[in-house]
């Protein structure tokens, strides 16, 4: 009966999930057609309905304030306007209308440098492309399934770190104005280091996301 209560709450929760995605509005930003039709193929495919999409960052900011999405999902590299300066920007209570709202960074490189980054700028999840549907799905699932409240620890502002987090008095004084992300990335990535194979990953395999920074496996999805 056990086994049988756990299907039940397995099933309840894959729907519930289900349809926070058919609700959610959902903004693509990438300023390759191509890829943003990729990304809408994806979202299609897992059941999201509400899909807008903006062509660079200038045009990301207008989206955000008029369409109030759930949830953005962003390209690293852009021309006039890149996805960590917009990232930036949003990030700025009491500035930016919508400074809450959940952001998923996708780039075509897993350098940790970029990794790194992306925690400090308030990146909610980080996707290296080629992306998977299911490690898409599971990021979008994450964020509306466990939302985290968006904090201030000094000069940062985003979703509070998992853990406990350090004084920022502490890390300030180290010369670490944020220091948390540091130390959450520092820690997981030395372990995943230890447990990766020998042979060096394509960069393909080579992906970090940020909610656990775990290795992820895309598979490429054509275009429709």
């Amino acid at each position: 009966m056990a086994a049988d209560m756990l299907v039940c709450v397995r099933m309840n929760r894959a729907k519930y999930a289900s349809y926070l995605i058919v609700q959610s509005r959902i903004l693509i930003v990438d300023d390759n057609p191509f890829m943003r039709s990729i990304v809408r193929s994806l979202l299609l495919t897992i059941g999201a309905k509400k899909i807008y999409e903006a062509r660079d960052g200038i045009d990301a900011l207008e989206q955000i304030r008029s369409v109030s999405p759930d949830i953005v999902i962003l390209d690293w590299e852009m021309p006039l306007l890149n996805g960590p300066e917009l990232v930036r920007i949003v990030r700025s209570p009491g500035v930016f209308p919508m400074p809450d709202v959940p952001i998923i960074m996708l780039s075509g490189h897993s350098e940790r440098r970029r990794i790194l980054e992306a925690t400090k700028i308030g990146v909610n999840e980080f996707l290296c492309k080629p992306v998977s549907m299911k490690a898409l799905q599971d990021r979008i699932v994450s964020i509306l399934m466990k939302p985290r409240a968006n904090v201030q620890l000094g000069d940062y502002y985003g979703p509070e770190p998992r853990g406990q987090m350090p004084e920022p008095e502490a890390e300030r004084a180290a010369g670490n104005p944020i220091g948390v992300n540091d130390i959450a990335v520092e820690s997981t990535i030395a372990v995943e280091a230890e447990a990766a194979p020998a042979a060096v990953p394509a960069i393909g395999d080579n992906c970090f996301d940020i909610d656990t920074l775990t290795r992820v496996r895309p598979t490429t999805i054509p275009a429709r």
